[in-house]
């Protein structure tokens, strides 16, 4: 892709999502809060380099983009980008079928840090951008309670204004903008953000419960005649020791009472614990929803309270260092504390039973594939091997007879020249194994035999004495030769 196609497109990257269940402050019981891990700077897996100084001259247009995401019902999770192309007789048009679940907040832009983290191998530190409290629409769509339950990955979806290649072939943007942060259930570009699900802001809304606990402290000094109406955290809902003297005593058992009767869906247990009460609002938590702290606003009729339920408004809680007066609400601290680490102890080793489960299962499925893969790999070598010795005896067979005939024929040609010399026959009786007759050297051998004999057969037809009869008429008119030898030796003898 050239420079120009880059620049003013949309492109997307991949993190993930996660969840603070946190607000200092009022807010609409739609929305949620969420923190998103964004980016992380320099070179990605996608071919990009993005530099520190690139995104935090961009971060100002984070602020109003919209979260968005592509449901799939059939699957109950997100989906990638959301992008569908339609082609009719007329034209072509692609649709984007994401839809915006939420937005980024002024607070997520001003309070926006750079943390370190390492990358799934461990080995290699990034820096990443996190935003802290952005919205979702968790009271509209519940895909956004889904983020709220599980998180999910993200890819953020930015346009390059400039930029260019670099050597090694990374796109280095010098400007751009984001446009939409996307929620995904794909592996994201910017791969394995290990983002999980925040807990509580403990610094942030230290200052508010240490404020209370001070005014709840000058309230006992004075012997209960300050004007604070700030009543004390219950250690339990049957605590019925009034928390206030003089005018301003307020009896919580009225509270204790009316939450005792609002049970957890599925079994008795009492879903809302009682905290603590003001002038204006009970503090509780929830038991139901992840032991969240909501603030609840009531009134009183006929000395009793009537709490308007529709004013639930989700909190922060932080503590402050133990003493003597707040040994109450270190008692109800190390309570929540206990049930809620057993609670993610065993929300962790399920999950991890899930992964090791779901890990074995893929190298069980592969091991499987894999041996069949191999018994069917070696079925076939045993047919091809099979087939290949068959073909291999046949071949050496044709090849042994072929050496035979080649023998015979050799023999056959030097046994016109000498086939009668008592030579010939003893050298062809001493051959046995014709297949093992190596037929340059037999040839040579008959060459040679044959020159000898030859030779030898010459040789005698030159030099041989052939005996004749002859009649000489010497001494006497008739003699006839009575021996081989004629009268050779007639006068050497007597």
């Amino acid at each position: 892709m050239g420079k120009d196609q880059l620049l003013n497109v949309p492109i997307r990257y991949s993190t993930k999502i996660s969840v603070s269940l946190s607000s200092i402050h009022k807010l609409n019981p739609e929305f949620s809060l969420c923190d998103v891990d964004v980016l992380y700077v320099d070179e990605n897996r996608n071919g990009t380099d993005i530099s520190k100084d690139v995104v935090e001259d961009a971060i100002y247009s984070l602020y109003g983009v919209p979260i968005v995401g592509e449901w799939l019902e059939d699957e109950s999770r997100f989906g990638d980008h959301g992008e569908k192309i339609e082609i009719t007789r007329d034209k072509i048009t692609c649709t984007i079928t994401t839809k915006p679940i939420g937005f980024v907040t002024q607070e997520a832009i001003n309070t926006a840090e750079w943390i370190e983290k390492p990358l799934p191998n461990g080995h290699e530190l990034k820096t990443w951008l996190r935003l802290h409290k952005c919205i979702l629409w968790t009271g509209r769509y519940k895909e956004a309670q889904s983020i709220i339950e599980n998180g999910t990955s993200q890819s953020m979806e930015v346009k390059f204004l400039d930029g260019d290649y670099k050597e090694n072939g990374y796109f280095k943007p010098s400007k751009m903008i984001f446009s939409a942060l996307c929620a995904i259930g794909v592996e994201p570009c910017f791969e394995e953000a290990n983002i999980r699900r925040a807990e509580y802001e403990l610094d942030s809304f230290k200052l508010e419960l240490q404020t209370m606990l001070d005014e709840y402290k000058k309230f006992n000094e004075s012997g209960g005649t300050s004007n604070t109406a700030t009543a004390t955290v219950q250690n339990n809902s049957t605590n019925n020791n009034p928390q206030m003297e003089g005018e301003n005593k307020m009896d919580l058992t009225k509270f204790t009472a009316l939450l005792s009767d609002i049970k957890c869906e599925g079994n008795d247990c009492i879903r809302y614990e009682l905290l603590s009460a003001d002038e204006n609002k009970i503090y509780v938590f929830d038991k139901e929803e992840g032991y969240k702290l909501y603030s609840v606003e009531y009134v009183m009729s006929n000395d009793d309270p009537v709490i308007n339920w529709n004013t639930k408004t989700e909190g922060d809680i932080t503590f402050a260092e133990k003493s003597e007066e707040v040994s109450h609400l270190t008692a109800i601290y190390n309570e929540i504390n206990d049930t809620l680490s057993k609670k993610y102890a065993a929300d962790y080793q399920v999950k991890l039973d899930e992964k090791i489960k779901e890990v074995s299962g893929e190298i069980e499925t592969k091991y499987t594939k894999l041996q069949g893969d191999f018994e069917t790999l070696q079925n076939s070598y045993s047919v091809v091997k099979e087939k290949l010795d068959k073909f291999e005896a046949i071949e050496a067979e044709k090849a042994k007879q072929s050496h035979i005939e080649a023998v015979k024929e050799t023999l056959e040609r030097f046994e016109k020249k000498i086939g009668k010399s008592p030579e010939f026959i003893y050298f062809k009786a001493k051959l046995e194994n014709y297949e093992d007759v190596d037929l340059e050297k037999l040839d040579s051998d008959l060459t040679m035999l044959c020159g000898d004999v030859l030779m030898n057969s010459n040789t005698k037809k030159t030099f041989s004495y052939n005996p004749t009869s002859t009649n000489v008429n010497k001494y006497s008119t008739e003699n006839e030769l009575t021996n081989r030898y004629g009268h050779l030796f007639d006068g050497f003898v007597d």
